[in-house]
């Protein structure tokens, strides 16, 4: 027999050599699966090998060949080799502040460098850039993420803001052990913003839901007093509800090569004061030092009458009805006009009264306040029931709607509203007599007795008085609307005082009388000192 040895792995020795033909029989030892051999095909046809990078990373090439095989075709194999965990986080750039123009994107990125321990070039670790002072942007947003590409580097590109300065970090999102890098963004002197000045379109005035005549328009200026061009101006809508550029109520506008900026403003529907503000502008204002911008919205054409108040009252004939009668003039946005002339009048047939505590006067012109309003006072007359009082636009042209209004009003029969004395005001008498009787009269508005049945309190308010038992008495009227009291002196002498009010009516004034108690005949002589 012969036997050839086809192979075996790199640095091995061949020990021993064991021939047998028991065909059952499995060596000890050695394990029971034989290893497949490297270079050597299996039975299956097929070689493999493993293959052990050594410090160098990148492309790696493998040719697989067999020269025993007639026609075989050469199969090359490509594989990366990847660099190991990053030991060393550095600055890629010679310098790590850059300098540009404020409000621009810098000539250069940041740039930092990773690579292992065998330098090798990190490739695809994940940088985070993060601002960490000042007003710039970083290009992929705040914190931007960055990856290094095949040199190890990772980027990020700044755009200045307005402040003199832009301080960015830096750091390996999964290495925070190897710490962190700073770059500055730097503004060339000359190149900031200074101030900013109003140029137009402040204090206009126009009608309700148009568009002012003139834009909106700033300038913003640097050191030099040179316009500084592509500053951001955002305008802000304060007061009032109007729109910017027709539908915004905050619109941002960057300042063109003349540093100028601007917005045009439609004012809403609210008439008065409407304002528009500069608002996140760390500028100099020139001339404006609250950065407002001020207009005033008037009013549209009169539309409408209004009541506001007054309207469905009752009171007694002759009395001041407790509310005005109120209405109010408006456009079609619900604004008041000013100025509108409105005449109230008492509807013939329906009422005898008159306005503003004028006697006779049934009849007058108001004009509307600042805000819309009209408005009168009406005093009841005899007639009772429904009385009818209307206000009516005198202006030309007539109002679209409702140019005129009804105020419903309900007379009841007159109420009492003054007390008058029947009797002495002033009685003398001893102490504990009892006085003629106190008398009052109650009239109504119009002078006239009121009716029997009105409850009259006497009440005694000063001394020791009484009315029969009582410090007070209530007697009704009689059909001359008078009522009597009566009051008995207390046993102290001097000056005694009696009230006398409509319990049912607290708008009536009192009256009060006066008695004055003396002392009674002399019963006894009482020594004041020793003789």
């Amino acid at each position: 027999h012969t036997f050839y040895l086809k192979g075996r792995d790199a640095n091995t020795k061949i020990d021993r050599i064991l021939l047998t033909s028991n065909y059952s029989y499995s060596p000890t030892g050695t394990g029971g699966t034989p290893e497949r051999l490297p270079n050597i095909t299996d039975s299956k046809g097929i070689a493999s090998t493993e293959v052990t990078f050594d410090w160098q990373a990148g492309a790696v090439q493998i040719r697989a060949y067999a020269e025993t095989v007639p026609h075989s075709n050469d199969t090359t194999f490509s594989i990366n080799a990847n660099a190991g965990s990053p030991t060393l986080f550095e600055y890629a750039m010679d310098s790590s502040i850059v300098r540009g123009q404020a409000g621009q994107w810098l000539s250069d990125t940041f740039k930092v460098y990773l690579e292992d321990q065998y330098s090798n070039p990190r490739t695809g670790e994940l940088v985070l850039f993060e601002i960490t002072s000042g007003d710039g942007q970083l290009s992929g947003g705040d914190p931007m993420k960055a990856f290094t590409d095949d040199s190890g580097i990772a980027r990020a590109l700044l755009k200045l803001g307005w402040e003199p300065e832009t301080r960015v970090k830096a750091y390996a999102n999964d290495f925070p052990e190897l710490g962190e890098l700073y770059f500055s963004g730097v503004a060339d002197e000359g190149s900031l913003a200074k101030s900013v000045t109003f140029v137009d379109g402040d204090e206009q005035e126009a009608l309700v839901t148009q568009t002012l005549p003139t834009p909106l328009k700033v300038q913003v200026l640097n050191d030099e007093q040179e316009p500084v061009e592509k500053y951001a101006i955002q305008f802000d809508i304060i007061q009032g509800n109007g729109k910017l550029n027709g539908q915004f109520t905050s619109v941002i506008d960057s300042t063109d090569a003349d540093g100028y900026a601007s917005v045009n403003w439609t004012l809403g529907q609210s008439a008065g004061i409407h304002k528009v503000k500069l608002v996140n502008i760390p500028l100099t204002p020139i001339n404006n030092d609250s950065l407002i911008f001020v207009a005033t919205a008037r009013p549209d054409a009169p539309d409408e009458m209004d009541i506001i108040s007054g309207n469905e009252q009752s009171q007694g004939a002759g009395k001041m009805f407790t509310e005005p009668l109120r209405i109010r003039i408006v456009d079609q946005y619900n604004n008041g006009i000013a100025n509108f002339g409105v005449e109230f009048t008492v509807v013939a047939g329906n009422g005898d009264g008159y306005f503003e505590d004028v006697p006779g006067q049934m009849a007058l012109t108001v004009n509307t306040d600042a805000q819309g309003y009209a408005q009168v006072r009406y005093t009841a007359g005899r007639q009772t029931g429904q009385n009818q009082i209307k206000a009516e636009g005198i202006e030309s042209p007539e109002l679209p709607v409702k140019n005129y209004r009804i105020f419903y009003l309900t007379v009841d029969a007159a109420k009492p509203q003054t007390l008058v004395k029947q009797s002495d005001d002033v009685q003398l008498m001893q102490v504990t007599s009892t006085l003629a009787p106190f008398s009052v009269k109650v009239l109504d508005p119009f002078g006239d007795p009121a009716p029997a049945g009105v409850r009259v309190r006497f009440q005694v308010i000063k001394g020791t008085s009484t009315f029969g038992t009582s410090s007070f008495v209530e007697p009704e009227t009689n059909d001359s609307g008078i009522a009597s009291a009566a009051m008995l002196l207390g046993f102290r002498t001097g000056e005694q005082e009696a009230q006398v009010t409509l319990p049912d009516y607290s708008d009536v004034e009192p009256v009060v009388f006066t008695a004055i108690a003396e002392p009674g005949a002399a019963e006894k002589i009482q020594s004041l000192s020793a003789t």
